[in-house]
């Protein structure tokens, strides 16, 4: 009777050792950064940080993930880093189809430039400007309307989803710096 009285105590005795650890390593798994990673994302999130920088920072973070919370805090500053890269490059592209917008508008490639000044050398060579020279001119005019009102619309459109995009990356960026112990940035400053 003794013996399966130890026997089962000592059983009780390592269950209880085993689901212990396995409550530990949960807590751990759940609520800890790794130290390898934190020291990584503490150097990537430094606002003196380089473009090329934070791609290294980001191969070596991926290989230095281990728990579950691990995962969590890089899959968000990636997340952060992917969206705020992808509105500073759409920002620049539309900065840059402006630019060649204003460039073509000056060079005068358009249709209607194009129209009235047909119509300007039959005015100088004193021919009566045909009707239908007349009719292509207002049907190009109501064109080029109707594509600049488009192009707004869709200008309008494409600076709402950079906002959002931008407000949801920079809150992103918050969420890590603070998942890493540091203080939120001041509103000045700009992260990655």
């Amino acid at each position: 009777m003794n013996r399966i009285k130890k026997i089962m105590l000592g059983g009780l005795f390592f269950g209880s050792t085993a689901l212990l650890c396995f409550g530990g390593y949960r807590v751990y798994d759940r609520h800890y950064l790794s130290s390898d990673l934190k020291r990584t994302l503490v150097a990537a999130v430094d606002p003196s940080a380089s473009e090329n920088d934070l791609v290294a920072y980001i191969r070596d973070a991926r290989l230095q993930v281990r728990t579950t919370r691990d995962r969590e805090v890089f899959t968000s500053f990636q997340d952060s880093y992917r969206l705020l890269k992808d509105v500073s490059e759409m920002r620049s592209r539309r900065l840059s189809d402006a630019m060649h917008s204003l460039r073509s508008m000056a060079a005068g490639d358009s249709m209607v430039e194009k129209l009235i000044e047909i119509r300007s050398e039959y005015w100088r060579s004193n021919i009566p400007v045909p009707k239908s020279l007349l009719e292509e001119i207002a049907k190009a005019l109501n064109d080029e309307k109707a594509k600049e009102t488009r192009d707004a619309e869709l200008r309008d459109l494409e600076e709402k989803r950079a906002d959002a995009e931008e407000k949801k990356g920079r809150a992103l960026y918050a969420e890590v710096r603070t998942a890493l112990g540091l203080p939120p940035l001041p509103s000045g400053t700009d992260g990655k």
